[in-house]
């Protein structure tokens, strides 16, 4: 027999153990791809909902008596000047609401997504006079304007926040 001094044996192994190297690279590479896609649908689907929870109050706005209560609660909710414009506060520049305002509505639409949102009141907007008829008196309106928001949030870490700026016209006083 001759002696064999297995220099296969060792090129083999030298190469199989690059040859797992370069698997087990390529596998934490595909693991963090699949944790930044799923990230991304998660991102996606928490903007989505943040949108679709801002159309539907919007949706609920058109509605007569549900928007009315709505808009009228709001309106409610803002510490007014005597003039009727919001109330700001000086140190902070924000809009000042009673104690009780704005209890936003929050709840949950997956098990790792949770949306809230609430309507705001945010001024009184232009005056101005309109008559319907050529012999029918003047009316002086007023523009109300509020904001939507709807805020969409996954898993403490991973949130969305919609706003819509919307204004309603009534008769003045009304």
């Amino acid at each position: 027999m001759k002696h064999q001094s297995g220099s296969v044996l060792l090129l083999t192994l030298v190469m199989l153990t690059g040859v797992t190297m370069m698997a087990m690279v390529a596998l934490q590479r595909s693991s963090v791809q699949i944790r930044m896609v799923g990230n991304s649908q998660i991102k996606e689907a928490t903007f989505q909902t943040a949108l679709n929870e801002l159309d539907a109050k919007y949706r609920r706005l058109g509605q007569e008596v549900q928007g009315s209560k709505m808009l009228i609660d709001a309106l409610r909710s803002v510490q007014l000047d005597q003039d009727g414009s919001p109330q700001i506060n000086p140190n902070t520049g924000s809009v000042v609401f009673l104690p009780a305002a704005l209890t936003p509505e929050q709840h949950p639409v997956r098990a790792y997504l949770t949306v809230s949102s609430q309507i705001q009141y945010t001024g009184n907007g232009a005056q101005f006079n309109h008559s319907f008829a050529d012999d029918s008196s003047q009316t002086l309106f007023q523009q109300y304007r509020f904001s939507l928001l709807a805020n969409a949030e996954a898993q403490h870490v991973i949130a969305s926040q919609q706003t819509l700026g919307v204004s309603y016209l009534a008769a003045k006083g009304q």
